[in-house]
């Protein structure tokens, strides 16, 4: 049987796929934690083959990458979709972030771009959230 070929991985996919063609959006965002979620809860629940157990890895491998790439496509005027995705890389995929950087040196490199880029929304709010700036 193919990985592909069980349920809970197409569907998966299929909402990775989703969530990458409607990309930058709230919703695109929601679709990759979904697609994550479900991935993980198959591995937890299922103990998954080690052939599967790659093909998985590799899938949030190469979608995690998808989105890193695709956060300079984001305008600085759309900071609320950039926020949404650092939750989602931080918050949902941050051992394959990590697995991801360790490979290849240059998803951190894309990913500081985007930090620079955002640096002055990122500032302004930490700074509103500083103690009785609110």
């Amino acid at each position: 049987m193919s990985p592909r070929d069980i349920p809970e991985i197409r569907e998966a996919e299929a909402e990775l796929r989703k969530a990458e063609e409607s990309f930058p959006s709230r919703e695109s965002a929601e679709m990759f934690t979904d697609a994550f979620e479900t991935l993980d809860d198959f591995v937890e629940l299922s103990s998954p083959s080690a052939e599967v157990g790659r093909f998985i890895e590799n899938l949030k491998l190469s979608y995690t990458r998808t989105i890193v790439k695709h956060l300079n496509q984001i305008d600085t005027k759309d900071f609320v979709q950039y926020i949404y995705y650092t939750i989602v890389l931080f918050l949902h995929m941050q051992a394959t972030f990590d697995k991801l950087s360790a490979m290849d040196p240059e998803i951190n490199t894309m990913f500081d771009e985007c930090k620079v880029k955002f640096r002055p929304q990122i500032e302004e709010l930490v700074r509103r959230f500083q103690p009785g700036s609110i």
